[in-house]
């Protein structure tokens, strides 16, 4: 095995650069070395041997310029290692990222090799921030690498020079906003006071709706995981989260609202809301529905339920106004869309709404003003049902209550029988069916005559829907069977 690996092994050690740099570093293993994945196998060894091939170069950044001139193109893994290795080695990173840029001439099709940038601007600062300036100006200088500026200052280490360089690159629109939020991805950002860091969100923030976003994953990811810390930009994250513009956007990225709720999440549990925020945040979430495309709304339901649960738990008062105003201004198409907002994310049989955890005396009061009209809007998201076991359902009390005090015609419990079928199920529909016929039942003898014929009715159709049902499924059976 041994003399294959010599046979195959480069003599020249630029050739050996190039091989051990082309993978990645577990892709080498030691030869004189058993493998054991069990055991410390030293999954650094292409790195560390790049390392030790480097150490025995020229320091003269100009006599490497034929590897140099190699490895600025082409797919090479461990790019980054060898330009650290090279940059930190040389007595001038300066030159050395002169050399490399200078190896982009001509252009060509073959595609630029940008770890090899970015681990010579790393390597120079490794050796002092004035050589890591030099090598990071030189590249972003240079019009080959245009396009790529995040990239290459995602290879510095972060101060208020490099945050307020990239803020003002967003501004020029020389920057993707999405892309210079990502440098707080690294934890680059960690080391500087939130005040150094805010006007580059700032920057973000005023490139519209989708800056916004931006803004918050660049917040968001700043000292992550040190809850010390979110005190100190807690006032910020309000200001993002409850910012009127948020969701007049076209689309939600894949973490968008994973961001949106946790961080509200976190000033709830941290104690940094007030009445303001929870009034602002409560209208966000409904304008999911009344404002923002429906696009949006099906990706942020679930995060703004959530929210609004949290609203209610704060001042379920101000929840039961904001939602009534929303409705005052909706259209038909508007309510639809606010109603499956209130049903929340739980798609189960019956499930209580977001709304039912408001006290009874706030809608209480407000039915009784009007019951013929708003009876029906309380029974979208009151609890139903509750369930004893997987076939045993019985009534909820608040429901029953609710039905047999204001109920004063058929037409205004009809949701009821539409929501008992509508969630998520499984199986024959019959199964579906059969557990809610003793629920109707059990309302033949209440004290309210609306509520007995509504329930008699309702056990016809649901034993004539049973036996066809169970005709449907003999049927199929049979043809399934031949």
């Amino acid at each position: 095995m041994r003399d294959w690996y010599e046979e195959l092994f480069p003599d020249s050690k630029v050739d050996q650069l190039l091989l051990l740099s082309g993978g990645w570093s577990g892709d080498f293993h030691d030869i004189s070395a058993p493998y054991d994945r069990e055991s410390d196998t030293d999954h650094e060894y292409a790195t560390n041997c790049i390392r030790e091939i480097v150490s025995t170069l020229s320091r003269d950044a100009n006599d490497n310029s034929e590897l140099v001139g190699k490895i600025v193109r082409g797919e090479f893994n461990s790019a980054w290692a060898l330009g650290h290795a090279l940059a930190s080695h040389v007595e001038d990173p300066e030159a050395l990222m002169g050399l490399a840029c200078e190896a982009l001439r001509p252009p060509t099709e073959t595609a630029i090799c940008l770890k090899t940038f970015c681990g010579i601007i790393s390597g120079g600062f490794a050796k002092s921030r004035d050589a890591g300036m030099a090598c990071l100006e030189i590249a972003l200088n240079a019009p080959e690498l245009d396009g790529h500026a995040i990239s290459l200052i995602s290879a510095a280490q972060m101060d208020s020079e490099i945050a307020s360089r990239v803020a003002q690159l967003v501004t020029d629109g020389l920057c993707d906003p999405r892309y210079a939020a990502t440098l707080s991805c690294g934890r680059g950002f960690d080391d500087l006071d939130f005040e150094v860091v805010q006007p580059l969100a700032d920057a973000i923030k005023q490139t519209g709706p989708e800056g916004i976003w931006s803004a918050l994953d660049l917040v968001f990811m700043y000292r992550y995981g040190q809850p010390e810390s979110f005190v100190e930009k807690a006032s910020y994250v309000k200001e993002l989260c409850s910012n009127p513009d948020i969701f007049s956007v076209e689309a939600i990225r894949v973490m968008d609202a994973h961001h949106w709720e946790t961080s509200i999440e976190k000033l709830f549990s941290s104690d940094q809301v007030d009445d303001a925020f929870v009034e602002a945040i409560c209208d966000r979430s409904l304008e999911l529905a009344t404002k923002a495309e429906h696009d949006v709304q099906l990706e942020m339901d679930d995060a703004a339920c959530k929210v609004l649960l949290l609203a209610v738990q704060y001042d379920p008062a101000l929840v039961w106004n904001r939602v009534l105003v929303a409705f005052d201004n909706a259209d038909t198409l508007t309510e639809w869309r606010l109603h499956n907002l209130l049903k929340g994310s739980d798609r189960t049989l019956g499930q209580a709404g977001i709304l039912n955890d408001l006290p009874e005396e706030i809608y209480l009061n407000w039915i009784s003003e009007k019951p013929n009209e708003r009876l029906e809007f309380v029974l979208e998201w009151i609890e139903l049902v509750e369930q004893e076991d997987e076939s045993r359902l019985f009534w909820a009390s608040q429901f029953v209550s609710l039905i047999e005090t204001y109920a004063s015609d058929v037409s205004q419990l009809g949701v009821i029988y539409s929501r008992l079928l509508s969630g998520v199920s499984w199986g024959p529909f019959s199964s579906r069916l059969k557990p809610l016929a003793p629920l109707f039942q059990s309302l033949r003898n209440n004290k309210n005559s609306t509520v007995r014929k509504w329930a008699n009715e309702c056990v016809r159709s649901l034993t004539t829907s049973i036996v066809q049902e169970e005709r449907r499924e003999a049927n199929r059976e049979a043809e399934l069977r031949g």
